[in-house]
């Protein structure tokens, strides 16, 4: 027995079908539905279950895993933008070092969460 892509029911014998997918190319990809779905003579059909969720590879025994990932990326795109902009800068300048600080100050946030998560959130 196998499992109709289109309503989730088992069936014995199926039909080559076109299904009606949120991601798949051009919203269409070739599947095996049960006669049910099939019947009418159009195979062009539309799923009545919902696609399944993609679950992220994140610690979720930590209430906010997700959002201390989100905040560490930020704070790595600042600490490189900080980075460039001190480099772009010349050497001993106010400017150069406002951004030097900037960096590392967004580096040791990054440090901080990785301390007060035990290190198993951050990529």
């Amino acid at each position: 027995m196998a499992r109709c892509r289109a309503c989730g029911k088992e069936y014995r014998k199926g039909v080559l079908a076109t299904l009606l997918t949120p991601g798949g190319k051009a919203g269409a990809e070739g599947a095996r539905v049960c006669s049910g779905c099939a019947r009418g003579g159009v195979l062009l059909v539309a799923p009545r279950v919902a696609a399944p969720a993609k679950r992220d590879a994140v610690d979720k025994e930590h209430p906010l895993a997700v959002h201390i990932v989100t905040v560490t990326r930020q704070l790595r795109v600042y600490a490189r933008a900080a980075n460039v902009a001190a480099a772009s800068e010349v050497g001993g300048s106010p400017e150069a070092c406002h951004h030097a600080g900037r960096a590392e100050a967004f580096e040791g946030a990054i440090e901080l969460l990785k301390l007060n998560s035990g290190g198993r959130l951050l990529p």
